[in-house]
């Protein structure tokens, strides 16, 4: 069976105004600025910061997921 990943979308400002608390590992992409955050399962998206780090960066802010 074939895994599927989906990655939460919406536009900066639905994001913004929504301010939702991705999972940890959720990922969400504005649609118009084509920015990405990762979700940290506490953190608010407005206090997020876009991802510009490379991976190993990333998994130790918030965490390696375990399959």
């Amino acid at each position: 069976m074939a895994t599927r990943i989906k990655i939460r979308r919406g536009t900066s400002s639905e994001w913004t105004s929504a301010n939702p608390v991705l999972d940890l590992g959720e990922l969400g992409l504005e649609t118009d600025t084509k920015k990405l955050k990762a979700g940290t399962g506490s953190t608010a998206w407005n206090s997020l910061e876009y991802l510009t780090k490379n991976i190993s960066e990333i998994e130790s802010e918030i965490g390696r997921a375990h399959v």
